[in-house]
């Protein structure tokens, strides 16, 4: 088989440099879909609308009217699921807060009783019970760590105070207080008036407090999901080493403060947990996998409207992905979410119609679906790529005007053009008028032989997510008949056989009315193929859609096999019990992929600074590779000192300095008693939690925490006025008021988007504190010597502590030079530049290596099995720098504009590069069978040119460079990667048409109705996208 070498790919040479981002992250509010057509094989209307009122969809709303409701509000008010998490949630807040008003509870818990609230505010109990007991042994174990290493640094501190100074103070401090109407409350004002502290026992709890805060400060930057860990251990510690020096001995119990109100909590929201509709992972990871199938279905629906659309006007392709980006955000966070919670269902005990393994099979399944179903947007991408790249000439087309060659001598030419590649492009377009094949005549006939296809994906899809909605709802009661069962066979069988018959039905139709309008003249003689060459590329652009569509639902087809087998398997329920403990390490020390309960910052989720280079792969030009163990320890202290001048060690660095500027005050004897009246250990805690690595994080913390606590000042003050009036606190009035405003603040701290996640949470805690400390201020607890008022008075009190934390936060992040997002950013594409190096590296090894050795298909598998978590994982990573590209238009910008667009547009470029490389493994991996075919495409196009290669690999490792040096690219550094690529190709033409070509190396009708052909093409197509967005990637360096 041969190709024409028309250079058909060039349409997807570099769009200009104004392309809005398409990222897959939505600029908007996403536009409604439209449903499925009623296609043969299709569900009827009525089920369609039960699936989807089941899925919390507005069925019978006007699509025409925009609501102002919220998306993400409106879809958790009608989802039942929401609200009984809101329901339990709600009532165990409410339940913690209340034990405020018995005086034994009251007494029992001490004067931070309302802790217990803010421990469910800050991790609700909204997740499945095993995931919720292990972020909540976390919880336990930071907070135990905390009161440990406190203890062992009032133990230290003990033994360094000198017995006959401690001794003398202490009879002084006793004789003063003799005399006081109340002894024992003046003795313990003296204490936390410092009138007992020493300077040596000081110093010692100042070591253990800096090691302590450096040691959490690390966990924090270097393993996310440990975060809980760390904020409640610095929580505990600080109460331990800050009170702890003002006592002649040593306050072990101190911590108690924090601990008790934090095992009550605890108590209480395991009770909601089991009582309060209880859930498994596997029920609630199950119910992800269905909404995912849901998602995917809208996902589909996109596909179909907008191939209707482009068919009737092409220039519709320019907003495909404004449709298309806010569902593919979803999926994206569905899959991300659903794989990282699969490691842990190993480690539960369930009872359902399937194992735990089961279910990762069905991810597995479902992973490389969303993949394929995704990857048709490349032929989308590739029409609006030509739209732009010839200007006016879809619409041209469109509107049936002729286009002159005038009009095309005028198309703009682009930065990464050369004069090889503009006349190419004119040529190109004239070819195609001649021939009068266009890409509008092509759409229709793609349209209607793809109506039976996308009906059939549709009910695989509905059958799928009918058969686990049924068996997730119903493990335990309500379990299907055998004759029910038999029927969800028989459906879920009859669906997967309609969509494989599709599948064959649309190959056989599909490529002979797209090759029909070739037919005649204009199709392949001696004397044509040069023109036909030229011509075709709205033939090689069908061919990619062709492609994709096929995998796609070959794939779904698959899936749903799959499900039928663990149906089939597995009749009715049964007790699953764990199989192993041993990745709970590993997931718990992951960077990526995982969830911290809400206590990152939304401004943080996407500035992780990128993974160093291991050892094995560090290469140093000033020493060789060590030969003896002093060598070893001397690389390893290198390693050390590098960390400390990294932005995670110098992060740690200021959280250490900050910390000991608000601790000091509270040891000094001249300012402790202040410190403790106006209960400064919460400036520190603020400071402590809220301290940010960079500088456009930090000033996105400011905000979101000031507007959290102007919201929750106001909202606190307004409860206890409303339920206490103008008394000392009705704890009648106070509990209802508190259920009341408890509603609201919990359906935000589950619902809403990362963006509102901190004001929400400082919203909730603010109005705790406030009420909580008016009521246990109000003399409600008995022997407390400090009292900060009620109402108001607390109001403006937290207030400013809040700034006076904030303030400190911005003295160190700030000075003597901030931190910069900008940076992190730039470094983090440098990583996914990296990591593309890496794909396309990979995908080249394989594919030389199968090129050569037919026995190394096992092998292949391994690695295609390896790159497609890597693909996603590159996917979840650009999704995170959408938000670290905003979180940097905050950052101080002394030096000039943060070129903000370029960045965005260098977003889109990563995800058209990685679209293109999936679409290269989809290749290899339809062809991993064929030798002879993948010896062939390595001959006859430059994809395995070792010179392209080389030159793929070179102009990779210069943008890595750029990016991480932070130098522009030298614009004679580089040319035109595409026109290398075109003189390549130019050359294998020439070779294959000259006089002395054999006839088998000619291009024929038989061939290029083979479907080896269209693989052939889109393998092509996709190579030359990759290679112009290396061009463009390059021109956004420069």
């Amino acid at each position: 088989m041969s190709e024409p070498a028309s250079n058909a790919a060039l349409g997807a040479t570099r769009s200009q440099a104004t392309a809005t981002s398409q990222s897959g992250l939505p600029n908007q509010e996403p536009s409604p879909t439209s449903t499925a057509p009623e296609n043969k094989g299709a569900p009827s209307e009525d089920a369609a609308l039960k699936d989807a009122a089941s899925r919390g969809e507005d069925v019978g709303a006007d699509p025409r009217r925009k609501s102002r409701v919220p998306e993400w509000m409106s879809k958790a008010l009608k989802d039942p699921r929401s609200w009984k998490n809101l329901l339990r949630c709600w009532a165990a807040s409410w339940v913690c807060f209340i034990l405020l008003f018995p005086n034994k509870s009251l007494a029992t818990l001490g004067q931070a009783a309302f802790f217990t609230c803010i421990v469910t505010i800050m991790i609700p109990s909204n997740m499945p019970v095993f995931i919720w007991l292990l972020a909540n042994t976390t919880l336990v174990l930071g907070a135990a760590f905390g009161w440990a290493w406190s203890a062992a640094g009032m133990a230290a501190s003990r033994r360094a105070r000198p017995a006959g100074v401690l001794s003398e103070r202490l009879q002084s401090v006793q004789s003063s207080v003799a005399t006081a109407t109340n002894p024992q409350a003046a003795y313990r004002g003296a204490i936390f008036r410092g009138e007992l502290v020493q300077p040596a026992s000081t110093g010692v709890t100042a070591a253990f407090f800096v090691v302590g805060c450096y040691f959490f400060a690390v966990i924090m930057a270097k393993a996310p999901k440990l975060k809980i860990f760390a904020i409640f251990g610095i929580i505990v510690m600080d109460i331990g080493l800050t009170y702890g020096p003002l006592f002649p001995a040593p306050p072990y119990t101190i911590p108690t403060i924090f601990m008790l109100p934090i095992g009550v909590a605890l108590g209480v929201a395991f009770a909601c947990m089991l009582l309060i509709f209880p859930e498994t992972l596997s029920h609630s990871w199950t119910t992800g996998l269905t909404e995912l199938l849901g998602t995917l279905s809208k996902l589909l629906s996109v596909h179909q409207d907008s191939l209707k659309a482009i068919a009737q006007d092409p220039a519709a392709a320019r907003s495909f992905e404004t449709k298309f980006a806010p569902v593919r955000l979803s999926a994206i966070d569905l899959l991300e979410s659903l794989g990282g919670q699969q490691a842990f269902l190993d480690l539960e005990v369930s009872y359902a119609r399937y194992s735990n393994k089961d279910l990762k099979s069905m991810y597995k399944k479902v992973a490389l679906t969303t993949v394929r179903l995704m990857g048709i947007q490349a032929f989308h991408h590739f029409i609006e790529d030509d739209d732009i790249n010839y200007g006016a000439s879809l619409d041209d087309v469109t509107e049936g005007k002729e286009v002159l060659n005038d009009d095309v001598e005028k198309q703009t030419v682009h930065a990464a053009d050369t004069a090889r590649l503009h006349d190419l492009r004119q040529k190109m377009r004239v070819a195609q008028r001649q021939q009068g094949v266009e890409l509008s005549q092509l759409l229709p006939k793609m349209e209607a032989a793809s109506e039976r296809l996308f009906a059939a994906s549709y009910q695989c899809l509905h059958e799928t997510s009918q058969w686990l909605r049924a068996t997730n709802q119903n493990r335990w009661l309500g379990q299907q008949s055998a004759e029910q069962h038999q029927k969800s066979l028989d459906l879920l069988t009859a669906a997967a056989q309609e969509l494989t018959e599709a599948v064959a039905d649309f190959k056989s139709k599909e490529l002979a009315q797209l090759i029909a309008p070739y037919d005649g003249e204009h199709f392949l003689t001696d004397e044509t193929v040069q023109d036909f060459s030229l011509g075709c590329r709205p033939l090689h652009l069908a061919f990619v859609w062709v492609k994709n569509q096929e995998r796609f639902a070959l794939t779904l087809a698959d899936f749903t096999r799959e499900v039928r087998h663990i149906a089939q398997k597995h009749p009715r329920s049964k007790l699953w019990f764990p199989l192993s403990l041993r990745k709970l390490w590993k997931v718990a020390f992951s960077r990526h992929h995982g969830h911290t309960g809400g206590i990152v910052s939304a401004g943080a989720q996407g500035v992780e600074e990128p993974a160093p280079a291991t050892s094995s792969t560090m290469r140093d030009l000033d020493s060789l590779p060590p030969s003896h163990v002093g060598h070893k320890l001397g690389r390893s202290l290198a390693g050390f000192y590098d960390f400390f001048s990294s932005s995670d060690g110098m992060f740690a660095l200021r959280f250490v300095i900050g910390s000991i500027a608000l601790w000091v005050p509270a040891v000094l004897p001249s300012s402790a008693g202040f410190v403790y009246q106006n209960r400064g250990i919460w400036a520190l805690i603020m400071f402590q939690t809220g301290m940010a690595s960079t500088s456009g994080e930090l000033f996105f913390s400011i905000a979101a925490r000031l507007l959290g606590t102007v919201i929750g000042l106001l909202a606190g003050a307004v409860c206890w006025y409303i339920g206490s009036g103008s008394g000392n606190g009705n704890p009648y009035g106070l509990a209802a008021t508190m259920a009341v405003v408890l509603l609201p603040i919990m359906f935000f701290r589950l619902y809403a988007p990362p963006i509102l996640l901190l004001p929400t949470m400082m919203c909730g805690v603010t109005v705790v504190l406030i009420v909580g400390y008016s009521w246990i201020d109000a003399g409600h607890l008995a022997g407390i010597s400090v009292n900060s008022g009620i109402g108001i008075e607390v109001a403006w009190r937290r207030g400013l502590l809040v700034i006076i934390g904030m303030a400190v936060s911005v003295i160190i992040v700030l000075f003597p030079r901030p931190p910069s997002t900008r940076k992190q950013v730039r470094l983090h594409f440098a990583a996914s530049t990296a990591s593309i190096l890496d794909l396309y590296e990979s995908l080249m090894g394989a594919f030389v290596t199968v090129a050569d050795r037919q026995e190394d298909l096992a092998s292949l598998d391994e690695t295609l099995a390896s790159l497609r978590p890597r693909y996603v994982g590159a996917l979840v990573r650009l999704k995170g720098l959408k938000a670290a590209v905003g979180m940097a238009r905050l950052d101080l910008q002394i030096r000039g504009k943060w070129p903000a667009k370029r960045y965005e547009q260098m977003l889109t470029v990563h995800a058209r590069l990685l679209e293109s490389l999936s679409q290269l493994f989809a290749v290899l991996s339809d062809t991993k069978d064929d030798l002879e075919w993948r010896r062939r495409f390595g001959k006859r196009t430059p994809f395995c040119s070792p010179e392209i290669t080389q030159d793929v690999i070179a102009t990779l490792v210069l943008v890595q460079h750029a990016l991480k040096s932070g130098r522009l690219i030298p614009p004679g550094a580089t040319g035109s990667l595409l026109d290398r690529v075109v003189v390549r190709y130019q050359q294998v033409f020439r070779e294959r048409t000259s006089s002395n070509a054999s006839r088998a190396e000619q291009l024929t009708l038989e061939q290029v109705r083979d479907d080896t052909y269209v693989l052939h093409m889109a393998g092509v197509s996709s190579f030359f996208a990759f290679v112009a967005r290396l061009d463009e990637l390059v021109a956004l360096c420069l």
